[in-house]
């Protein structure tokens, strides 16, 4: 450990109280900003500087790149609740933004230059715009009132192929704290439909990019390309779909915006469903009937049209049925996007959130090696299949946390059977179910006798 210098004498102790004055003073920066402020102070004349946050925040405007499609940054207005103000937000002009990175040198530049030039857009084979957005929380996240949760959005092209695991491949759109849209009519849904209007000519750009696209030029201009664009993804993870289309989630009698005949098992709706239409527990897909872009734009139609006539208890009845909540200027509601974004289309679900997120990742690898192990016992895929979309046996998987049992999870219930066929080289019999094991220290035991 390096230690910190010391001194001695009565003008060290001076300046020691001296530096504690200006660290007290000042708000709340690290040590290493504070010396660098410090630094720069000594080797530059800052007497010009103004005192005030008003005259940084005019400088970081005049400051910004400006180009042909005008300046990087620029403010929008969202709509509010009744009983609120509206509220202005600064978002990143998408044409203004990608021009200054492709003029720049750089591996966007040259990423971009290069796609541009295997695969050259036009009308009749444009490139495709994805949206990502999520929450983040830079603070603390146990906090109760964490105002530093902010909202995120990305975006990028999906001819850009296997760059799109590299977060340089995709360009900031709006960052905007979650308490800041509390008020916000719609939330964030209102804010991507406000973001996407800036890419097709019916916000405050007057750019195009499906009609006329924007001319894009490098460094030197020696290289020059005309790009037209569509919005065929919105990619995100199950929450985020919820609060941006409003569809009811995970938790809804309808949970999937995209399943028309789907429903959820404890409404118990399909054993009084004469027709045999609705669904429940489905595993194969060819149970499910999908909806169109026409079926998702009735359906908000239709709560529209309700809104109007049904009191606000039939109203909440009806939002259930459908599988939407009503919001006036969310981005379903916004019909001046009824051409550009289509529902059914554009949704698309994050897997990585579910695959590698929160310690799912070594179940799944683990997982993956023990089913080729696995392939050596007749019968035992049959076996596992029936296992894993079959409900927990009375006695075995319910009374298996009292007894130690760590195999509540899907890929976990998957791990054990893996391991107790592994163990006796057979399939197991009822009378000794794969899901249930004695201890926590039988379930390792069964991973290291496999491997």
């Amino acid at each position: 450990m390096k230690r910190r210098r010391t001194y001695a004498g009565e003008a060290a102790k001076a300046r020691a109280h001296k530096a504690m004055e200006l660290r007290h003073a000042l708000p709340h920066m690290s040590h290493s900003a504070l010396a660098a402020f410090v630094m720069f102070a000594k080797e530059h004349d800052v007497s010009d500087l103004g005192t005030s946050r008003a005259f940084y925040w005019d400088s970081r405007d005049q400051a910004l790149p400006y180009n042909e499609y005008g300046s990087i940054l620029f403010k929008v207005s969202l709509t509010a609740k009744p009983g609120h103000a509206n509220k202005d937000m600064f978002m990143i002009n998408p044409f203004a933004m990608l021009q200054a990175a492709f003029s720049e040198r750089g591996g966007f530049s040259e990423l971009l230059s290069n796609m541009l030039r295997e695969k050259p857009p036009s009308q009749e084979a444009p490139w495709r715009i994805t949206l990502y957005a999520d929450e983040v929380v830079p603070g603390n996240q146990l906090s109760v009132q964490n105002k530093r949760k902010a909202w995120v959005l990305y975006w990028s092209f999906l001819e850009f192929g296997k760059h799109l695991g590299n977060e340089s491949a995709w360009l900031p759109l709006v960052a905007e704290t979650s308490h800041g849209l509390k008020h916000i009519s719609g939330g964030i849904s209102q804010v991507f439909a406000v973001a996407i209007k800036q890419f097709f000519g019916v916000g405050t750009l007057a750019f195009n990019f499906m009609t006329a696209g924007m001319l894009l030029a490098n460094h030197d201009g020696s290289f020059k390309a005309r790009l037209i664009a569509i919005l065929p993804m919105i990619l995100q993870d199950g929450g985020a779909h919820k609060a941006v289309f409003w569809c009811k989630g995970d938790s809804g009698t309808k949970f999937c915006m995209l399943c028309v005949n789907l429903v959820a098992l404890k409404s118990e709706l399909t054993a009084s469903d004469g027709t045999r239409l609705l669904k429940c527990s489905v595993v194969h897909e060819e149970d499910l009937a999908f909806a169109t872009n026409s079926d998702i734009r009735g359906a908000i139609r239709r709560l529209q049209a309700h809104k109007l006539t049904d009191s606000p208890k039939v109203f909440k009845k009806r939002e259930q049925a459908i599988g939407f909540t009503y919001q006036e200027h969310g981005l379903l509601q916004d019909p001046s996007l009824e051409t550009i974004v289509n529902p059914a289309d554009v949704y698309c679900h994050d897997w990585m959130h579910g695959m590698m997120v929160g310690g799912a990742s070594a179940p799944r690898i683990l997982l993956t090696e023990l089913l080729q192990n696995l392939l050596q016992i007749p019968r035992a895929l049959d076996g596992l299949w029936i296992y894993a979309v079959h409900p927990a046996r009375p006695g075995l998987i319910e009374e298996a946390p009292a007894s130690g049992c760590v195999g509540g999870s899907f890929y976990i219930k998957c791990i054990c059977f893996c391991c107790r066929c592994l163990q006796h080289r057979s399939v197991p019999c009822a009378g000794n179910h794969p899901g249930y094991c004695p201890s926590r220290t039988s379930w390792f035991q069964c991973l290291g006798e496999s491997r």
